[in-house]
């Protein structure tokens, strides 16, 4: 209660430093070895009999890494991001909320990404690149450079924080592709384009397109103040105006519903007694 009477928002759920500093007894959450990886990204150090073991200052760091990961999703309700965005995108952002809850699926959706859509169009803006700078344009090769290197730097990133910014940069290479399509430049047949067309382009991928990038994976996707009802409003500018974009995401997440689904159902199967082979786990969506 305040000093008047009046019940006072608990700030504990908001600031780290109040469940740091409470003699709380979170055992439990070091024995969750696969949310601690897979979603946090923090590997653990193992003893000499192999058991995976964190010591005081990494545990400190799982702590806080937990709390920022709780208060990231906190406010997100599926059934209010379909009211607003409508059932085709809201449900987009419904899925991605339940793969980022479940520790099993980060990793192999990461990868998926980076294997089927990633890698694909950071070869394309490298060769895109150094045509440019042989055809003495530095400047725009530059920018192209510049907007490679952020996206490598993702792949530096683990658990849902990759994930998450993974598919944030998904949405906006499709948003590239369309945008750069519509003005008539393509990105396997570039060296065709006209000159302005490609001044067109330089424009798009150095003044424009860096606003969009900072809210799907830059520093501010992942920010605490954010949270993921605020990258979902981010992400929803694109998605209801590109189609390229929400079809890229429909296709990975639908694939990663519909593995979920097999996996459920052979592992229910198999603890009842029947013959369920469970899927490998590994493989790509």
């Amino acid at each position: 209660m305040s000093r008047w009477g009046r019940p006072i928002k608990n700030k504990r759920r908001k600031d780290p430093r109040y469940f740091l500093n409470e003699s709380v007894d979170h055992s439990a959450l070091f024995e969750r070895h696969e949310y601690i990886t897979n979603t946090l990204g923090i590997m653990p150090l193992l003893s000499e009999s192999g058991r995976a073991y964190y010591p005081s200052e990494m545990r400190s760091r799982i702590l806080d890494e937990h709390l920022l990961f709780e208060g990231f999703f906190d406010r997100f309700n599926p059934i209010n991001a379909i009211k607003k965005y409508g059932k085709e995108v809201g449900d987009l952002f419904a899925s991605l909320f339940t793969l980022m809850k479940d520790p099993k699926y980060i990793p192999q959706y990461a990868k998926a990404l980076v294997e089927k859509i990633i890698k694909p169009f950071m070869f394309s803006m490298e060769k895109f690149s150094e045509w440019l700078k042989s055809k003495n344009m530095p400047t725009f090769g530059a920018g192209v450079d510049k907007i490679l290197n952020q996206v490598k730097g993702l792949l530096n990133l683990e658990g849902w924080k990759k994930a998450l910014t993974l598919t944030g940069a998904v949405i906006a290479v499709f948003y590239i592709k369309g945008k750069l399509k519509e003005i008539g430049l393509d990105l396997a047949n570039f060296a065709k384009a006209s000159k302005q067309v490609l001044n067109t382009a330089q424009n798009l991928l150095m003044k424009e397109f860096p606003k969009l990038a900072t809210k799907l994976y830059g520093a501010a996707a992942v920010a605490a103040s954010t949270g993921f009802v605020g990258w979902t409003m981010g992400a929803a500018a694109v998605l209801k105006v590109v189609n390229l974009a929400k079809d890229a995401l429909k296709g990975a997440l639908g694939r990663f519903r519909s593995k979920v689904g097999r996996i459920k159902r052979k592992e229910a199967a198999a603890a009842s007694g029947g013959t369920g082979i469970v899927l490998n786990r590994d493989e790509d969506y």
